[in-house]
């Protein structure tokens, strides 16, 4: 469906289930989602790049989100790239050659989005007063946005893996 014109990918979704085709559209909330999150990430970098343990859950959701989403083609040039340098490393190989469709990224991505909304909120209330006057004003605009997202990110998560993962059979992508 990626490489196809859109008219005949409007007729290849008129074919799917109503499950499906609700999947698909959380899956497009879902691309602004990381988009935002990648954005928030290069925020924080830029803000704070002697504290890597305020950022790294960012990090690590937006590198998981990106590859949750490797089969949108808005995402290919930095899926290719985030798997080659991912590839590099030899304890994450197994797990990205064994997962070919996205899908095998959804519920890393929604634990660590758990975890970023509760360090979110635990650096706003706890770390906000170090960061009340001069520059530093706009990184608890910034973290309070990243937490919002993180929680957003999460409810998309759960809506589609209960859309895909049903009792009563889910929603196959073929």
């Amino acid at each position: 469906m990626r490489g196809s014109p859109p008219v005949q990918q409007d007729v290849e979704a008129a074919r799917l289930s109503p499950h499906a085709q609700e999947a698909l559209r959380y899956l497009v909330v879902l691309r602004y989602c990381v988009f935002a999150l990648c954005i928030c990430t290069v925020l924080r970098l830029v803000l704070e790049p002697l504290r890597p343990l305020d950022w790294l859950d960012d990090l690590a959701a937006a590198v998981v989100g990106t590859l949750l989403l490797q089969q949108d083609s808005w995402c290919e040039p930095i899926v290719s790239l985030v798997r080659s340098r991912l590839s590099s490393v030899q304890l994450l190989q197994d797990w990205l050659t064994g997962a070919e469709d996205g899908f095998a990224f959804l519920m890393p991505l929604l634990w660590i989005c758990i975890v970023g909304s509760i360090l979110g909120a635990w650096h706003l209330l706890f770390a906000s007063a170090s960061h009340s006057s001069g520059a530093g004003s706009v990184l608890p605009l910034i973290v309070v946005a990243n937490a919002s997202i993180h929680i957003l990110t999460v409810a998309v998560c759960w809506h589609i893996r209960s859309l895909v993962w049903r009792p009563h059979g889910g929603v196959k992508y073929a």
